[in-house]
């Protein structure tokens, strides 16, 4: 083998080396970018409920789901607010019969999405990630739980008068 030969060979080595690591990066990052492109023209962040009580939640560069309870109405979704890979808000939720909802049933539901569930989140308001409170709870208050999920999102639940809340926040790694 001529020392051309070695060159050349090391060069296409040291080539396929590079590009096999920075591939995914550069694949990722043109997605992303093509992703915000496409929905430059929508109102982002945005929130709609999916067929299966999901909550899908929009944002220019990322998407965030979570399941609602089963057997519940969507009464109101609060105003969202957040950015390019992040999301806040709250949805207002009653059951058929207008009664209080399972939170516990619930927190099934969100363990086998891979939520971790905390419960009786001890807060003197509603958790920070969630924005301003809609009321004060007396000190020592415990919401029925917290769960957070493995990509960065968030869920509180709460019940006010006769109306459960489930509070969410994502905040994506772009």
């Amino acid at each position: 083998m001529t020392r051309r030969n070695l060159l050349v060979g090391a060069v296409l080595s040291v080539t396929a080396v590079v590009s096999y690591f920075a591939w995914p990066f550069f694949d990722w990052l043109v997605l992303v970018q093509i992703r915000a492109a496409m929905r430059a023209h929508e109102s982002l962040p945005s929130v709609t409920i999916k067929p299966g009580q999901t909550v899908y939640c929009r944002m220019q560069e990322c998407d965030y789901r979570f399941p609602l309870p089963d057997g519940v109405n969507v009464a109101a979704i609060d105003l969202v607010q957040g950015g390019a890979d992040s999301i806040k808000g709250a949805i207002y939720v009653t059951t058929s019969n207008g009664g209080p909802m399972d939170w516990q049933a619930y927190a099934e539901v969100l363990r086998r999405h891979h939520f971790n569930v905390m419960p009786h989140y001890a807060t003197e308001a509603d958790p920070p990630w969630v924005g301003a409170p809609k009321r004060n709870h007396p000190t020592g208050y415990a919401i029925p739980f917290a769960a957070g999920g493995e990509d960065g999102g968030w869920v509180a639940v709460d019940t006010i008068d006769h109306t459960n809340k489930i509070a969410f926040s994502y905040f994506g790694d772009y």
